[in-house]
């Protein structure tokens, strides 16, 4: 044990003296602020004398470091993806650093693609860790609006070890009900169930209150169509729909607001969210 201890702190060195020159550059760099220096792992890896994961592990702290730095938290983690990239080229079974590092990419750095690719990479290496799918198909659904290539994601993930029970159903009502309020509403809420970070959680708790804002005015917009079909003239407010027994309710608005409709346009709108989520809003006709 002593010998292999020995032979140990022999053949660190080179690595720690390497590493500890790509942080004094780096260091100088970031006075100066033109970002990190980060080398290749082509330069690293015969550096490394063969200790590529105790390298990994290195860089992973720097990385923690990084992400923890409200310096670059306010640049939007401009260099994330190449610290995580490095990361997981010396490691490449590292879970843990596509896991995070998708998840910052995105939410908190608004580099989804990045993230994409990150966790790709990820799932390229058949780690059987169901969160790297699953998160995969989040970025899909929540940022990019795409529900088949979500719902292909959920799919995998739901075929891995300890996945939750609710994924299969899920995918499914995603490929059938693509752009349905009540599918995007029941997916951000089994996500909600298995997201800790509170910053996230919060910001997918407000998603759900805009999706069920759309849901509503969908539904507002569809006893307009029946109300002006039936007496061949647009309400004059929504208490109209109630009044003549097409709703049963004026539905209560998730912000805290209420519901209108604006003389101007004759859309159906929010008194808090001025603006409808992209991905659900149509033309009205008037």
């Amino acid at each position: 044990m002593r010998v292999l201890v020995v032979t140990i702190l022999i053949l660190i060195p080179p690595t720690f003296l390497t590493f500890n020159r790509v942080e004094a550059l780096k260091t100088r760099i970031r006075v100066e602020g033109r970002g990190l220096f980060i080398p290749s792992s082509r330069f690293l890896k015969p550096a490394s004398l063969g200790f590529d994961t105790m390298v990994a592990d290195l860089y992973w702290l720097k990385t923690v470091q990084y992400i923890g730095d409200d310096f670059w938290f306010r640049k939007g983690y401009p260099q994330l993806f190449d610290l995580v990239n490095l990361v997981t080229d010396m490691d490449p079974r590292f879970e843990y650093a596509y896991e995070v590092g998708g998840i910052i990419l995105s939410v908190y750095g608004g580099r989804v693609d990045e993230s994409i690719r990150i966790l790709e990479k990820g799932y390229r290496q058949r780690l059987g860790y169901w969160e790297i799918p699953f998160f995969l198909g989040f970025n899909y659904f929540y940022y990019l609006g795409d529900y088949r290539k979500a719902a292909l994601y959920l799919t995998e993930a739901s075929r891995l070890p300890r996945s939750p029970k609710y994924l299969p159903k899920l995918a499914a009502k995603l490929l059938a009900k693509a752009g349905d309020p009540e599918t995007a509403i029941a997916f951000l809420t089994e996500v909600l169930k298995n997201m800790d970070d509170e910053r996230m959680r919060k910001e997918i708790e407000e998603r759900i209150k805009e999706v069920m804002v759309e849901r509503d005015i969908q539904h507002l917009e569809r006893a307009i169509k029946v109300y002006r079909e039936r007496f061949g003239r647009p309400p004059e407010g929504l208490e109209d729909l109630v009044s003549k027994g097409i709703i049963d309710r004026i539905p209560p608005e998730p912000f805290g607001g209420y519901y209108y409709i604006d003389k101007e346009t004759g859309e159906v709108k929010s008194s808090v969210k001025k603006e409808r989520l992209k991905i659900y809003k149509k033309r009205v006709r008037r």
